[in-house]
């Protein structure tokens, strides 16, 4: 197994965020979908895998060709795709739910194969509604297959697990001939990336509305027309820079959009409650400076779930005990993000304590430092990394490289800054 050795430092400069994950699986996806040629910008060659997994399962499925050029993205579309297909979605949970209803939709059979943990995730949702239209989906411990094609209809969607089904199912519905409606059942979860699938859309020119907080209208037989889209940069991703610079620091952030429909841009509400002072300056970068002592805080993270292990370690450093409440679907991401993440921090000297809806940290102010792995948990592995500004010795990662998940370019932009890292 891998090692990687981060020793104490601070973090200070300046750095350009990569772009959004989450917007460029939407945008990827609508401009396969369209009539006409889209241009994709910013473009960044070394992306997180689970772009690259989209992107490629699209070219796969013959629905586009892609093309880089200049920092841009051209996508073709070919409406010769594919009627059958293995696909592999990998470790990607956002590849697998929004591209699981669209083959279907399209009238594709198709298996996805699927690695780590990402088949032991919540599908049930899709089971149901496949149930429901009478066609075929089984599952097994590696695999997921598709046959038959889904209808319009009036979809009855569970929000508290995953809103990913949601957004999978507008761009399904929005494919086929007569209209449909979601009505989501439970408290809606993440709602900020359905309002993204939604503005997605419409950029390609496909008009979904919220009839009520509850019921999402999707017109049937809408057109798909090419566009040049601009990438969010990724306030996800952001996020540990921000956390890094309100720990101990002065980092400011090119290439976020402070109107992004991005969930975790709360981060800044969050660490301004904590007493750091992050900003938008005058050229729309984002400036963020530590504070002398950071207070704990009782956070809902419902809507913002990936913030869950970066917040953790803020708690870690804040005066008090912070509460991360509503965070049950945590044991369904990557890892069990409730336990795993527990375990990853007491390891390296934290204070936490978990139920099966909350985690409590107690603020300790600095960490030990040692051994710990991040449960093959991108997040949680960037969230160690940060930890060795507020640790007293090395902080030692095995399985590093599974940042690669959703960032290429993280510890190359840590070290930029003035990290400190050796190989193990």
């Amino acid at each position: 197994m891998k090692k990687i050795i981060i020793k104490p430092s601070s973090l200070s400069g300046d750095i350009n965020i990569q772009i959004s994950k989450s917007d460029a699986h939407r945008t990827l996806i609508a401009a396969s979908l369209a009539n006409t040629k889209s241009v994709i910008y910013p473009w960044q060659s070394v992306v997180g895998d689970d772009i690259t997994i989209t992107k490629n399962m699209l070219a796969d499925l013959n629905l586009a060709t892609f093309t880089e050029k200049n920092n841009t993205l051209e996508c073709m579309p070919n409406k010769n795709y594919k009627k059958e297909a293995i696909l592999n979605a990998k470790e990607s949970g956002t590849t697998l739910r929004l591209m699981l209803p669209i083959i279907s939709a399209l009238g594709i059979d198709a298996s996805f194969l699927g690695e780590g943990r990402l088949l032991k995730r919540p599908m049930s949702i899709y089971h149901d509604i496949w149930k429901k239209n009478n066609i075929n989906l089984s599952q097994t411990d590696n695999t997921i297959t598709s046959k038959g094609r889904i209808k319009n209809g009036v979809y009855n969607i569970d929000g508290n697990i995953s809103s990913q089904f949601i957004s999978g199912m507008i761009f399904a519905l929005s494919l086929l001939e007569n209209d449909s409606y979601i009505k989501i059942e439970n408290t809606l979860q993440s709602k900020p990336y359905i309002d993204m699938t939604i503005n997605t859309l419409k950029k390609f020119g496909v008009n979904i509305t919220w009839n009520d907080e509850r019921t999402i209208f999707i017109k049937a037989s809408q057109q798909f027309n090419g566009s040049n889209i601009e990438l969010d940069g990724d306030w996800s991703h952001a996020s540990f820079f921000i956390a890094a610079a309100a720990i101990k620091g002065e980092i400011t952030i090119k290439g976020l959009n402070k109107n992004s429909f991005q969930g975790d841009k709360e981060i800044v509400n969050i660490v301004n409650k904590m007493g750091a002072n992050a900003r938008f300056l005058d050229d729309n970068s984002l400036h963020v400076k530590s504070a002398d002592t950071l207070k704990a805080l009782d956070i809902d993270i419902s809507q913002i779930p990936d913030l869950a292990p970066i917040l953790a370690l803020l708690a870690c450093h804040a005066n008090g005990k912070t509460r991360l409440y509503n965070a049950h679907r945590l044991k369904y991401k990557e890892s069990d993000r409730i336990n795993d993440l527990k375990d990853s921090l007491t390891r390296i000297g934290a204070s936490i304590k978990t139920t099966d809806d909350e985690i409590e940290i107690e603020g300790v102010g600095q960490l030990s430092g040692g051994i710990s792995n991040p449960h093959n948990d991108h997040r949680i592995a960037m969230t160690l990394a940060i930890a060795s500004m507020i640790s007293i010795d090395d902080i030692i990662i095995e399985d590093y490289e599974v940042v690669k998940k959703s960032s290429a370019s993280f510890f190359s932009q840590f070290e930029s800054l003035g990290g400190i890292i050796s190989n193990g």
